[in-house]
């Protein structure tokens, strides 16, 4: 991978707006989709979108090569305008604004730049729910969200145009873990069963054994079981 990337950021003073804090709650999953919930591995308070990860993880307890993270909230332009979302990554990202999708770019991307077909009509001082999902596939992973209107240049969307309800932001602004798995062992969790008359499993002898997959019973067969 070669090439300059120049990123500019148009930065504003970040602002507590009562019932609201400023950010996005990020949901980190420890593969490249959401479908498994059990693959959801820790939640946090994220400024913005703005992410180089290079060839490595967001947090300890995810694994580098896939991952995913979805970014929800609320943003509120400070200039009301026709809206375009861009967004810069590796790999997919799909980006909802007021329930309109306006990217859907899915899958593997090497460094690309998404831009929305239909500019959104945001009003100035409003809140707008967004989401942001991002798709790591293996190698390089980088994500950055841009906006941009007649009055605002394009740049990233920053923090202070960003928020979540305040209760998420005190919950969440101390990262929270979940599913954690423990990566060391001895191997491969092996349960076996002896069958009934009915050729079906009879979970009565069930015998459990942690060891890799290497038996060699000859005429025997594992542990109890007849």
């Amino acid at each position: 991978m070669t090439g300059n990337v120049n990123i500019v950021a148009h930065f504003e003073p970040i602002i507590n707006d009562g019932d609201y804090a400023n950010g996005l709650l990020g949901e980190y999953y420890d593969e490249s989709t959401f479908n498994n919930s059990s693959a959801l591995r820790m939640k946090r308070i994220d400024g913005s979108v703005a992410s180089n990860f290079g060839y490595n993880s967001p947090a300890e307890v995810i694994e580098p090569d896939t991952f995913a993270i979805r970014w929800t909230g609320y943003v509120k332009p400070s200039v009301s305008g026709y809206y375009t979302f861009k967004t810069y990554s590796d790999d997919g990202v799909i980006v909802t604004v007021d329930n309109t999708k306006v990217i859907d770019n899915w899958g593997y991307l090497s460094l690309a730049l998404s831009i929305s077909d239909t500019p959104i009509y945001l009003e100035k001082g409003k809140y707008y729910p967004i989401t942001v999902e991002y798709q790591q596939l293996p190698l390089y992973a980088a994500v950055f969200l841009f906006w941009e209107t007649d009055g605002v240049p394009m740049g990233l969307v920053p923090e202070s145009n960003l928020f979540v309800e305040k209760a998420v932001y005190d919950e969440y602004i101390t990262p929270k873990f979940y599913n954690l798995l423990s990566r060391t062992g001895v191997g491969f969790k092996n349960v076996f069963y002896s069958l009934n008359e009915d050729g079906d499993r009879d979970y009565d002898s069930e015998y459990v054994t942690l060891d890799n997959i290497n038996y060699e019973w000859g005429q025997g067969a594992p542990g109890s079981i007849d």
